[in-house]
C-alpha cells in the first residue's frame, strides 16, 4: 500500500525528502527507500522497528527513530508528549550525528 502512494508523489518530493513518519503497519524496504533520494531519517510512530529495512538504512546512513514508551495499540496518545524529543532528536541528526535508537 505504501508504494503505490509513494508512485502518486511526484519525483522533486521524492528527490527532496530528508524525514519521513510512518506507523508500525508500513512496511518500509529497500525499494522504498531506495525511492527517497535524500532520505535521514524515518520516525516510527510506534515503539517497534521491525517493519524498517535496517540493512537499507545502514547502507545509507539513514537514522531511525521510534518512540519507546508508545502504546502501539494506540499511539495518538502517546504523539504530543514525545514530539519535542523527537525534534531534538532531529535536531542533532541534522548536526551530522548518527542517531539509531529509541525516544
Amino acid at each position: 500500500m505504501i508504494l503505490k502512494k509513494i508512485k502518486k508523489l511526484p519525483q522533486e518530493t521524492l528527490d527532496n525528502t530528508t524525514v519521513i513518519s510512518v506507523s508500525t503497519y508500513s512496511s518500509v524496504d529497500k525499494n522504498i527507500i531506495e525511492n527517497f533520494k535524500n532520505l535521514r531519517i524515518i520516525a516510527t510512530r510506534s515503539k517497534q522497528h521491525e517493519h524498517i529495512c535496517k540493512k537499507s538504512t545502514n547502507e545509507r546512513n539513514i537514522a531511525i527513530l521510534n518512540i519507546e514508551n508508545c502504546d502501539d495499540n494506540n499511539p495518538q496518545n502517546n504523539t504530543n508528549e514525545n514530539l519535542q524529543t523527537m525534534f531534538d532528536e532531529i535536531r542533532d541528526t541534522q548536526k551530522g550525528a548518527h542517531i539509531y535508537g529509541t525516544i
